[in-house]
Parts: C-alpha cells; structure tokens; sequence
C-alpha cells in the first residue's frame, strides 16, 4: 500500500527499458492510487503505445475516461478487453456500464448477463442488472434479479443499490430486508438511514420509517433529505 514507493520504483524500470508495457500498467495503477487521474491516463496511454493489444491497459484506460465522461472512446477500448479477455467477468461488467452510460441499453443487458454467466455469484453485478432492467421499465425481471442479489450480497454499497431497486421496483419488504442488512453492515450513514425510511415507508412501516429518519438526524442535524 505504499503508493508513492510503488510510482518510484516503476518510473525507474520504465527509465531502464522505456518499452516495459507492464512497467507502465502499474504506473498507471499506482498514480490512481494516488489520486493523479492525469498521471494514470498519460502511463495507460504509453502502456498501449508499446503494445496496442494490451487487455489489462485497455480495461484501466475505458474505465477512467468512463468516470471522467469520455464515453465514446472508453467503449470503444472496452470493447476490444472485453473481446481479448473473453473470460473475464470484470471485463463485461466494465463495457456493460460503459455502453449503460451511452444509452446503448439493449447491448449493456447482453453485457451484463454475459458477466453473469461467467460469475453467476457476483451481487454488484446482478444489482446493476436488476437497475438495467427498471431503465427498461421491466420490473418483474428487475425484482427477480435483485432478490436473487439480495441473497448473494455482503458489501454495503451492493446492498444499498439492491434495496433501492427493489423499493422501485415495487418490493418494499425485500427493500427493507437489504437496507436493513446496508445498516448493521457497518456505522450507519445518514443517506443509508434515509433509504431505509423510504423503504419502510413503502412497506407501511410508518413508526420505524420515523424513527430511521430521527436517527439520520442524530447523525447529522443538518442533512437534508
């Protein structure tokens, strides 16, 4: 974890062989790490320069111009991962949100269950399906694939996207059971507390749905929602 010794350490080896796409791979990574989003997209870039068919390079480069907007190139790169590295779930988790992002929904829900096939147990992925799905305004397919993360999921940030696309798509004691689990699964937060509320609040759960939002409150006075 010593991102600083790491970028020292690889800007050396690429000052040895300027050529080393894998030197300028963990480059990138370590400048993410770091925070340095210009310094990561300058080594993804070069680590492409020397090997155009560098997967790993592809992927890294697509979700970054992903985060900063740049849709149309991440795509296009993540496509050509996802094609080298056909076997990777990541790799068609990446283009499917890509391809989300873009409006291209029909192909981001090919994406998505492909990554599925390859790792039917993966809770992020199948949540981010089930949120696909209400885009397309099919519920009854949304429900059944959140309930189905529901039962795979541990990680708060999956259980919060799986209880707010089961309050929306109209399973509101499945949402309480996943906000409830988003709670205890760490100190809670005041937006946690509040999609519990909604979620009760569906549920006609009206008291708890209260009592979550005094606790909210509790946490932070001055929150909004």
């Amino acid at each position: 974890n010593d991102a600083a010794g790491a970028k020292a350490v690889f800007e050396r080896a690429l000052t040895d062989n300027p050529r080393d796409a894998r030197a300028a791979l963990d480059l990138g990574i370590a400048d993410e790490m770091l925070e340095d989003l210009e310094g990561a997209e300058i080594a993804y870039r070069k680590a492409l320069e020397i090997d155009p068919n560098f997967a790993e390079a592809q992927n890294n480069l697509g979700v970054l111009l992903r985060d900063r907007g740049a849709l149309e190139e991440a795509v296009e790169l993540l496509e050509r991962a996802a094609k080298a590295n056909a076997s990777s779930p990541a790799a068609h988790q990446n283009l499917a949100l890509a391809l989300e992002d873009r409006n291209q929904l029909d192909r981001a829900g090919q994406e998505y269950a492909r990554a599925l096939e390859l790792a039917p147990d993966d809770a992020m992925t199948r949540a981010n399906y089930g949120l696909l799905l209400l885009r397309q305004d099919k519920k009854k397919e949304a429900a059944r694939e959140l309930s189905q993360a529901l039962g795979q999921a541990k990680e708060r940030a999956a259980l919060l996207a799986i209880g707010n696309g089961l309050r929306r798509a109209g399973d509101a004691q499945g949402a309480v059971r996943a906000m409830e689990q988003a709670v205890a699964a760490g100190p809670p937060t005041p937006a946690l507390l509040s999609e519990l509320a909604l979620a009760q609040r569906a549920a006609g759960q009206d008291a708890k749905a209260f009592a979550s939002l005094d606790r909210a409150l509790e946490v932070d006075p001055k929150y909004a929602l």
